[in-house]
């Protein structure tokens, strides 16, 4: 099914690689106009902008600009006021993907620093989008994933801020059209090794089936995007082939 965005102004945060960048193409592919954040040095644009080329997307908008620094986001919102004076779409995907242990080895700078930047940097965008922009973005989508209702090793930094985000997103939710919150699984992003490390990621090989590839959710952004899924808006959408019906030890035994 095609989805014709032509003419909307999409910001996808964190959006030069990984499942941002994915999504930031089918935007793209779409016809939105995309722009896309990164932190200071850390993506290639001219790569970045090759395989929007190659997709036939109209080029991106790459900025650098850091989410946890406030006069980044209100210098980025200039810069869109000053070509289309409206954002329709924000997707809330930069993250830092900080690695934790247990509860215990938790530091508060670090856990500050992850809720910065992964959770009240979504606050920051719609305060500078009704600022500057005069209107909060018609969507937002949020990139959290289900370590918000699930354990995982090392992943404690991280499903914090995720809930987080979840719950600032819903405060937006009085002053945006739509606000959805896409929850993913196994989606073996170079973020996802980061945190878990290389031995996580092969084990995960047995279970292959509910791996979800980048290209995948950001099908469900573009879904959201199109206004299809208008009627799901609010609630937690899962993103992880049906693995969520199957989590359990009798039946993970045998998918082994």
């Amino acid at each position: 099914m095609r989805v014709d965005l032509e003419g909307q102004v999409a910001l996808v945060t964190g959006g030069t690689r990984g499942l941002g960048l994915a999504t930031g193409l089918a935007l793209g592919g779409s016809g939105a106009q995309v722009w896309l954040t990164h932190r200071w040095g850390s993506a290639d644009e001219d790569a970045v902008r090759a395989k929007f080329a190659e997709a036939g997307a109209p080029q991106p908008k790459i900025v650098e600009a850091d989410v946890a620094e406030p006069d980044d986001t209100r210098a980025l919102l200039s810069m869109i006021r000053s070509e289309h004076e409206r954002l329709d779409l924000l997707v809330a995907n930069a993250c830092v993907a900080a690695v934790g242990g247990s509860l215990r080895a938790l530091r508060r700078r670090d856990l500050a620093r992850c809720l910065r930047a992964s959770a009240y940097s979504v606050v920051d965008y719609v305060t500078q989008c009704r600022e500057q922009l005069g209107a909060s973005p018609a969507r937002i989508v949020a990139m959290s994933s289900d370590g918000v209702t699930n354990h995982h090793p090392r992943y404690d930094y991280v499903a914090l801020a995720k809930a987080a985000l979840e719950s600032l997103v819903h405060e937006q939710a009085e002053q945006v059209g739509a606000v959805f919150i896409l929850r993913t699984r196994q989606s073996t992003t170079g973020g996802f090794e980061e945190v878990f490390g290389a031995k996580a990621l092969a084990q995960l090989e047995r279970f292959a089936r509910f791996a979800v590839a980048p290209d995948e959710v950001a099908d469900v952004v573009l879904a959201c995007a199109s206004g299809l899924l208008d009627g799901l808006a609010g609630q937690p959408l899962q993103v992880d082939h049906g693995a969520a019906w199957l989590d359990n030890v009798l039946t993970a035994e045998g998918l082994a």
